[in-house]
């Protein structure tokens, strides 16, 4: 498994200052950290670098919009991109909404126990990377089964024109088939 927290990043939106400087002073050692002050700008982010995202964290209560909305964005565009809450409030209904909507991977309280915050994030991480590592493999899987149906079909083609002892030269016209066949 690629452990290089450094290949993806970590977006924090949260609409206080302190938090995000204090996010990225904690974190920025171990991973690749961006803040954001606003879900507006979040989105943006998360549109515009989908691929190297790899958790996105929310507070819960911002100005324009609450966390859970935009961890639905998130959800609904990226869902590849593990997402987890965190607010001093306890806005309980909303927490039981987004995990039962599966929305979110995990729901983490203020003020944060650095240690368990960062506990969070690596299984965060590795969760996305673990995800992303198997949707390669089956892409390879899929890949390996589609070319291994190919060269059934063309070993068929082979085998019925060697069948047909009535025409010219069924291994020139099969010839001329293969060489119009895309090889991968």
């Amino acid at each position: 498994m690629n452990n290089n927290y450094a290949d993806y990043d970590i977006l924090y939106v949260d609409d206080e200052t302190k938090a995000l400087k204090y996010f990225s002073k904690a974190f920025s050692e171990r991973f690749s950290v961006i803040t954001c002050d606003n879900a507006a700008d979040a989105k943006k982010i998360l549109d515009e670098n989908t691929s190297r995202i790899a958790v996105l964290i929310s507070d819960q209560r911002m100005p324009e919009e609450r966390g859970t909305d935009l961890l639905s964005y998130s959800r609904q565009h990226h869902p590849h991109i593990v997402r987890l809450l965190t607010t001093a409030y306890s806005d309980l209904r909303d927490t039981i909404d987004a995990v039962n909507d599966g929305e979110i991977f995990r729901y983490i309280d203020k003020p944060w126990d650095i240690n368990a915050l960062a506990t969070d994030l690596q299984n965060a991480m590795r969760f996305f990377i673990l995800r992303h590592e198997r949707d390669q493999l089956l892409n390879e899987k899929l890949n390996v089964k589609q070319r291994l149906l190919e060269l059934n079909r063309i070993r068929d083609l082979i085998v019925m024109a060697s069948a047909f002892t009535h025409v010219k030269n069924p291994l020139h016209a099969i010839r001329s088939f293969l060489l119009q066949v895309p090889i991968n």
